[in-house]
């Protein structure tokens, strides 16, 4: 029984990315990362603007205001 896909690979080998592949996966890569910072640092500034209010809530509380 011959092995079809081994047959397959001793034909073609791979040759791993060429060129305009490379682009196209650090394309990928730079829009990912932009778009994680993107999210990162909106998640940052919702969690400060809650804590912040949560401070302010706080401080009239005790203050009585």
């Amino acid at each position: 029984m011959s092995d079809g896909n081994a047959a397959m690979q001793a034909t073609a080998p791979d040759r791993g990315l060429g060129p305009a592949e490379a682009r196209r996966v650090l394309a990928g890569l730079v829009v990912f990362a932009l778009v994680a910072v993107a999210g990162a640092w909106d998640f940052t500034v919702a969690y400060f603007e809650a804590v912040w209010q949560a401070l302010v809530a706080a401080l009239l509380t005790i203050l009585g205001g």
